[in-house]
C-alpha cells in the first residue's frame, strides 16, 4: 500500500488535469490530409468521449482514491515498516576503503597504467 500523504494527492492531481483540458488538443490540429468533414467528425466524436467518458472516468478515479484508497494507506515512509520489509534491505558490511595516492608531479611511466 502506498503511503497516506502520497494518495491524499491524488484528487487534486486528477482536478488539474481536468481543469487544463489536455484530452481535446488533438482536435486543434488535425493534419492537413484530413478533410474539413473529417476533421468535424472526428472532433465531435472525441468531444464527445472526453466528456461522456473520459472526464466522468477521472472523477470517480479522484472520488475513489479520496474516499476508500487513500484513507488505508500507510503512515509510515519505510519500506521496513511493511510486512517483510527488514528482508527486502540488503545486508551492508562496511569494507575498509583503499585509496592509492599519486604525486601529482610524478612522471606518467611511474603511474600504473
Amino acid at each position: 500500500m502506498p503511503v497516506r500523504f502520497l494518495l491524499e494527492k491524488i484528487p487534486a492531481q486528477c482536478d488539474g488535469i481536468i481543469a487544463s483540458d489536455p484530452f481535446l488538443l488533438p482536435t486543434r490540429n488535425f493534419p492537413t490530409a484530413f478533410s474539413a468533414e473529417d476533421q468535424q467528425r472526428l472532433t465531435k466524436a472525441i468531444t464527445d468521449a472526453v466528456n461522456n467518458e473520459v472526464i466522468p472516468a477521472y472523477k470517480k478515479f479522484a472520488a475513489f482514491i479520496a474516499a476508500q484508497y487513500a484513507p488505508e494507506g500507510r503512515s509510515t515512509l519505510s519500506v521496513t515498516a511493511l510486512s517483510g520489509g527488514q528482508g527486502t534491505l540488503p545486508q551492508r558490511h562496511p569494507q575498509p576503503h583503499h585509496h592509492q595516492h599519486f604525486d601529482a608531479g610524478a612522471n606518467s611511466r611511474d603511474r600504473p597504467a
